[in-house]
């Protein structure tokens, strides 16, 4: 499976999640090595078969002449490059341009991206990532020698050693809408709220899309106010306790306000578009 294909079936699944090391690491051994860069999970009922995946992706570099096996995923402690979890799908890709010489007649040595997709329920039977784990990647050379490259992938389990690189946003929400005095008649509104947007650092900046109805008092007892909102957000996280969390935003708001009759054979007078309600916010979320 080529490194973009496998990058991408295991992305296009929902709820896969990415993490960046926070102290990137890299093992050498035999004229070969090997660094990893990122860690995605897929929990079992987002991928088929329906066990789940953990992919582990990088780069690597070796001389003319070495070659690297499957890598493999075992404890700390573990006979080197021979107990674990092989990797189902693995990749090497070459960073030479395409219809270039290849490096084994241009140069001594190869480079290039990896990635390794391991079965998640085999990963979970052992423990691994739960506690210190080793990444293994067997070097065999042309001249009968071998050696085993073993990059420690987990250290300290309980300690946070990985970070979550989320680069986009996007979450539901319910807004209640109460303004200080009414608004083209309307008391309040409430909404559901559709967000999406990309991470600016620690910062999300969202826009967002919103559909709700408000409590309005009028003549017509047929007609029934909607609300339809847009806006740009950008709030941060202050606290947090496990899910939960306090944050500050600010933004700015666009909120229209109309009437639509309820029984369409009844009464339809004041119906329409009634105006538009906008203006900056702030506050916590």
């Amino acid at each position: 499976m080529p490194l973009a294909a496998g990058l991408f079936a295991l992305t296009a699944a929902s709820c896969v999640r990415a993490y960046v090391p926070r102290s990137p690491g890299s093992a050498r051994a035999g004229g070969a090595s090997v660094s990893v860069t990122a860690l995605y999970t897929a929990p079992p009922q987002s991928v088929y078969p329906r066990v789940g995946a953990v992919a582990l992706q990088g780069s690597y570099r070796k001389n003319q002449g070495v070659t690297l096996a499957v890598p493999r995923l075992a404890p700390d402690g573990a006979s080197p490059c021979s107990a674990g979890v092989p990797a189902s799908t693995t990749a090497w890709a070459d960073d030479a341009p395409s219809g270039s010489p290849s490096d084994q007649t241009s140069s001594t040595t190869q480079a290039g991206s990896m990635m390794a997709i391991f079965r998640r329920d085999s990963l979970d039977q052992l423990g691994l990532l739960r506690a210190p784990t080793i990444l293994d990647v067997a070097v065999f050379r042309r001249d009968g020698s071998q050696d085993c490259l073993r990059l420690p992938v987990v250290v300290h389990a309980t300690e946070p050693e990985w970070s979550e690189h989320p680069v986009f946003s996007r979450g539901v929400g319910v807004d209640l809408f109460v303004p200080f005095r009414p608004i083209y008649a309307a008391d309040a509104a409430s909404m559901f709220v559709f967000r999406m947007g990309p991470w600016v650092g620690p910062v999300r900046l969202r826009s967002e899309l919103g559909l709700g109805g408000a409590f309005e008092k009028n003549t017509n007892a047929n007609l029934v106010a909607y609300v339809f909102r847009a806006g740009i957000l950008l709030d941060a996280l202050v606290v947090h306790t496990g899910r939960f969390g306090l944050g500050i935003s600010v933004g700015y708001d666009t909120m229209a306000l109309s009437l639509r009759p309820n029984v369409e054979g009844l009464s339809h007078q004041g119906e329409g578009f009634q105006g538009l309600i906008h203006g900056p916010r702030a506050g916590l979320s």
